[in-house]
């Protein structure tokens, strides 16, 4: 059911609108502008926004746009156990060359394998599960969405949401097909974790190294299936305009 789309943050925006989770959450979350865009979308939902880069973290402390929105600000990386994990910090060292600063996405709990890393400082930050942090909040969502984008540690924030599965509705995932961070889990191995756990992919970006799928919780996926093919088929043809045509009627 893998549809080929240009772009699958249209298809995530519709789904916000045809789930109406009341938790997302933003895991990598960089400088919060995909946080930003969720809560803009559905300004009733609650936004946690995970980012284990302190340079990161700080930089969107400082934005003051975040002190008027509905969204949590956690200096955490997200796993499948709770404690701490090294993390290999890279913005300081492209920094110094001068680079794009968004480049410091390319930090991760894993060292990078190819010539985009120029070295790393190690970092040791908190680390928490997906379903240890909600079962800690004060009162259970009823429906949660995922926005995953980890540099290489998708299948451990995948790993440590068992426990909170069945109100996970849907999920947006970054993944490899080929190891791009030492050791990591690639795409095959995510794709039978979440079919083990209960979700079905209906989606991808059309890049082949590194590219987005967006998985759906089968018992979900079975009570909003025609909505949910409807969104698919906007978003490939009609892009940006799909999700804003579905906020009109949903």
């Amino acid at each position: 059911m893998e549809t080929v789309l240009k772009r699958t943050k249209y298809l995530f925006n519709s789904l916000l609108f045809i789930f109406k989770p009341d938790l997302i959450f933003d895991i990598g979350s960089l400088d919060g502008r995909d946080a930003i865009r969720m809560i803009n979308l559905l300004p009733e939902s609650q936004v946690v926004s995970f980012e284990a880069n302190s340079s990161n973290f700080k930089k969107m402390q400082d934005n003051p746009i975040f002190d008027s929105l509905n969204i949590s600000i956690i200096n955490k990386a997200v796993s499948d156990f709770d404690g701490e994990v090294d993390f290999y910090e890279e913005e300081k060292f492209i920094k110094q060359e001068g680079r794009d600063n968004r480049h410091g996405g390319v930090s991760s709990t894993r060292v990078r394998t190819d010539e985009i890393s120029r070295g790393h400082e190690i970092v040791r930050v908190q680390s928490t599960r997906v379903d240890s942090f909600v079962l800690s909040l004060h009162t259970l969502p009823k429906q949660i969405a995922l926005w995953i984008d980890v540099e290489g540690g998708a299948y451990e924030v995948l790993n440590g949401l068992s426990k909170v599965k069945d109100i996970v509705s849907f999920i947006h995932v970054e993944v490899e097909t080929e190891e791009v961070w030492k050791n990591q889990k690639t795409k095959h191995e995510v794709l039978g974790l979440l079919e083990k756990e209960g979700f079905i992919a209906i989606a991808r970006s059309p890049k082949l190294l590194q590219h987005d799928l967006v998985f759906v919780n089968k018992k979900h996926f079975l009570d909003k299936k025609i909505l949910i093919l409807i969104a698919r088929s906007l978003c490939k043809y009609f892009g940006p305009l799909s999700y804003r045509f579905l906020r009109v009627f949903l």
